[in-house]
């Protein structure tokens, strides 16, 4: 658990950011996220401790896979656990606490780490994303 001073920090960090790239203008472009690392991490950090979905859709192997030293046969229900994926410890900075670093690189820009799956799992992952993402920026 974060302390409540800590999400301050961060909140006003963001809302310096959102203020220095907005120069007073009510809204900014959707291409201007580019230039708010801090706050796309805290977007990206709040999904994935949100784990809106940890269970995911449901889905079936279409032939015969190997997975590891596992056999799946076609046809096998894989329930993907977005959960595990979201808190694990090899893949993330602070897996088990709310901070934005984990998706901030060396330079301090924002970097979506290809582990970070916080709506869905599968072939069309992507689209829950693209659509949230969407009616996140939006939505007035």
């Amino acid at each position: 658990m974060v302390p409540y001073a800590f999400c301050l920090v961060f909140i006003e960090r963001c809302q310096k950011e959102i203020d220095e790239v907005l120069e007073g203008k009510a809204h900014a472009p959707f291409g201007e996220r580019h230039n708010m690392p801090f706050t796309q991490a805290m977007i990206h950090e709040s999904q994935s401790i949100a784990n809106t979905v940890p269970l995911n859709v449901f889905h079936c192997t279409s032939r015969d896979t190997e997975l590891m030293d596992y056999s799946i046969p076609k046809g096998t229900l894989i329930i993907p656990n977005l959960s595990s994926v979201l808190s694990e410890e090899d893949q993330w900075k602070f897996p088990h606490d709310f901070n934005p670093v984990n998706f901030l690189n060396d330079e301090g820009q924002f970097e979506k780490p290809e582990d970070f799956m916080a709506f869905s799992a599968g072939k069309n992952f992507g689209l829950s994303e693209i659509i949230y993402t969407f009616f996140l920026v939006k939505n007035d």
